[in-house]
C-alpha cells in the first residue's frame, strides 16, 4: 500500500512539473510574440462610408419607397 501511494504522488508531482513547465513556456512565447510591435495599439484607417442618394433608395410594389410605409407592430405573441 505504501508503495502505491508513494507511485501516485510520484506520477502527480511529475505532471505538476511538466504542465507547470509547458505554462511558464508558453507564457515567454506569446510575451515574445506581443512584443515584436513596438506600437502598443494598431492603428488602421478606416473606409469612409458613403450614404446613398435618395435615388438609390429600394423600391417596393407601387412605385413606393419603403421607408414611406407606416411602420406596424405585431402583438400576436403577447
Amino acid at each position: 500500500m505504501r508503495h502505491l501511494v508513494w507511485a501516485v504522488v510520484m506520477v502527480l508531482a511529475g505532471l505538476g512539473i511538466t504542465m507547470g513547465t509547458a505554462n511558464v513556456l508558453q507564457s515567454a512565447s506569446i510575451a515574445r510574440a506581443s512584443m515584436s510591435s513596438s506600437e502598443p495599439f494598431v492603428i488602421e484607417t478606416a473606409k469612409s462610408q458613403t450614404k446613398p442618394s435618395p435615388a438609390a433608395k429600394e423600391r417596393v410594389a407601387g412605385g413606393r419607397s419603403r421607408e414611406s410605409f407606416p411602420r406596424t407592430v405585431s402583438l400576436a405573441g403577447l
